[in-house]
C-alpha cells in the first residue's frame, strides 16, 4: 500500500467512526462552499517524497496529523492545546506510535521547541493571522519546504484575519519556489529545489 492509498484509508476510517463534522475542520475537508478542493493526502502525494519527520504546527482534532504520519516516520504537533479526541483519532488509525503530540503555552516555548527540533518539512495550520503566520514560516523554513493549509483564506464572518498563508506567501514573497494548490500552498527553498530535481 502506498502513502497515498495509506492517507485515503485513514481518512475513510476517521470518516466512518466520526462523520463528517470532525474532518469538516481539517485540512482534509474536500470542498468548501460547494466547491471541490485538493485535499491533503494528494497535495502530499504530489510532493513525491517520504519524510523523516514533519513538523506540524496546529494539532486540532488530529485528523491532519494522521494522514501527514502516512507520508513520515514522524510527526512532531504542536499547538497551544491538544483536543481530548486526538490520541483516539491517532489510535483509531494505528499512527499514534510515529505521533508526538506538544502543548506549547507560549509563542517562546514554540520557537524553542522548532529550534530544538530537526525536521524536513513544516506544515503550518495553526493561527492564521499574518503576523503569527509569518512568524511560524519564519522559524520553520530552514527545512527547506514548508506547506500551508488555508491558503488564501479570509475569513467575512471574523472580518478577515485569517489570510496570513496568502499574505506570506504573496505579499513577503520569500525567495525560493511557491506552488498554489488553493486551499493549500508550498514554498521550497532554493537549495531543496535543487535537490529534488
Amino acid at each position: 500500500m502506498t502513502s497515498y492509498e495509506r492517507a485515503v484509508a485513514v481518512v475513510k476510517k476517521l470518516r466512518g467512526m466520526y462523520g463528517d463534522l470532525l474532518l469538516s475542520h481539517s485540512a482534509v475537508a474536500s470542498h468548501f462552499l460547494g466547491i471541490e478542493l485538493p485535499k491533503l493526502p494528494e497535495v502530499l502525494r504530489d510532493l513525491g517524497r517520504e519524510f523523516e519527520t514533519v513538523l506540524e504546527i496546529g494539532t486540532r482534532f488530529g485528523v491532519s496529523t494522521a494522514v501527514l504520519a502516512c507520508f513520515a516516520k514522524r510527526v512532531i504537533t504542536v499547538d497551544i492545546q491538544i483536543s481530548p479526541v486526538v490520541t483516539d483519532v491517532l489510535r483509531a488509525v494505528k499512527v499514534d506510535n510515529q505521533v508526538v503530540q506538544v502543548i506549547v503555552p507560549h509563542p517562546n516555548a514554540k520557537r524553542w521547541l522548532v529550534d530544538q527540533s530537526k525536521f524536513d518539512m513544516a506544515f503550518i495550520d495553526g493561527a492564521h493571522d499574518r503576523e503569527n503566520t509569518l512568524a511560524d514560516f519564519e522559524m520553520t523554513k530552514r527545512c527547506g519546504l514548508v506547506l500551508f493549509h488555508d491558503y488564501p483564506y479570509s475569513s467575512p464572518s471574523t472580518g478577515g484575519g485569517h489570510d496570513g498563508a496568502g499574505w506570506v506567501l504573496d505579499e513577503i514573497k520569500p525567495a525560493g519556489s511557491i506552488v498554489r494548490c488553493p486551499p493549500f500552498a508550498y514554498w521550497m527553498s532554493p537549495v531543496a529545489k535543487a535537490g529534488k530535481q
